[in-house]
């Protein structure tokens, strides 16, 4: 289902750019012997991670990813207009807007795929093929790594205003 997003949004190239790091074994469609190590693909797939996140990280296309993968999922009817990071007792937020110009007015250089802050990641790259579930070599995930830290940027930059 995201791999007809990606295609969709960024054409074949791209598509086949994160099909390469996604397998890590140098095909499109699982097929390879060897399958390498998130590590090793960020290097063997250097020039194809650059080029997919120059791709990715466009303003046009940063809206739509935070959209999917913050704000509203893939259910279009729901739409969050703020985001909370903490418990009941403390906790850091920002709105949909300030999320959005922080994220398009900020860099974030990153060695593997990545979405303004929000990182792609394999679930189970299974390498050595011994995995408890292999099955989860076929799904994807985003993560936000750095959302305290962000979180507490944005609070910082619009409680100066």
């Amino acid at each position: 289902m995201f791999f007809s997003f990606i295609f969709d949004l960024l054409g074949e190239n791209h598509l086949n750019y994160l099909k390469k790091f996604h397998y890590g074994d140098d095909t499109l469609n699982d097929t390879g012997v060897q399958r390498y190590s998130a590590a090793q693909c960020k290097t063997r797939y250097e020039n194809e991670i650059k080029l997919l996140n120059t791709e990715l990280n466009k303003k046009e296309n940063l809206l739509i990813f935070l959209d999917r993968f913050v704000f509203q999922g893939n259910v279009e009817s729901l739409m969050t207009d703020v985001i909370y990071h903490g418990n009941i007792e403390s906790g850091l937020w920002a709105s949909r807007d300030e999320i959005i110009k922080y994220v398009c007015n900020n860099s974030f250089p990153s060695s593997t795929v990545h979405f303004g802050p929000l990182t792609y990641q394999v679930w189970g790259r299974d390498e050595k093929r011994t995995a408890v579930h292999p099955d989860r070599r076929y799904v994807m995930q985003v993560k936000w790594g750095s959302i305290t830290k962000d979180l507490e940027k944005i609070r910082k930059e619009n409680d100066n205003v």
